[in-house]
């Protein structure tokens, strides 16, 4: 960048002042989170999975199982409340819930609408992409509705609670610490 190039505008308090014309904040509203939760998987959901799975592989029946997950989440504020965001969650399986202990990963792309009131953000979101595990992969798609308190400027802690719109008796739920480049998300 040459240095006659002046720095893009970031008006971290949201108020209106001669740095940042009409208020506007050019840097992109961007978060961050990383949580932690749990995820019950309805009863013989490995079946379901084999008929998808990358190798002809015959899985087990199982009962239901919950599992902690670890979840990484990265996204981006669009327009009139909307956000997209890519999330990573790792569940470390135990022998039960498919034929040896191994990670499982999901991948989603998630879309939403988020409302702030006060401290508080409201969200609903419908998350879709695929579980992978070393015998092969599966669809998976979620509704979910989210809530954060702003801590600080920049920083939430929020929770989760979501469903899965493909096969009943499955749900998430979880907690997280989100990072922001806006100030209590203004965009």
């Amino acid at each position: 960048m040459p240095f006659d190039t002046p720095p893009a505008c970031f008006d971290a308090s949201a108020v209106v002042d001669d740095s940042c014309p009409s208020g506007e904040n050019l840097v992109p509203y961007v978060f961050v989170e990383l949580g932690a939760g749990v995820r019950h998987f309805a009863p013989s959901q490995a079946a379901h999975s084999a008929a998808r799975s990358v190798s002809p592989v015959t899985m087990p029946e199982r009962a239901s199982a919950t599992d902690m997950t670890y979840d990484e989440r990265v996204g981006v504020g669009l327009p009139l409340g909307l956000y997209a965001a890519w999330e990573l969650v790792a569940i470390d399986a135990q022998p039960a819930r498919v034929t040896e202990a191994q990670p499982v990963l999901f991948a989603f792309l998630t879309a939403g609408f988020q409302q702030r009131v006060g401290t508080l953000s409201l969200a609903a979101e419908l998350a879709g992409g695929v579980l992978a595990y070393s015998e092969g992969y599966d669809a998976a798609a979620e509704a979910r509705v989210r809530a954060d308190v702003w801590v600080l400027p920049w920083c939430t802690v929020g929770g989760l609670v979501g469903t899965s719109l493909i096969r009943r008796d499955e749900w998430v739920a979880g907690i997280e610490v989100g990072i922001h480049t806006h100030s209590y998300g203004t965009r």
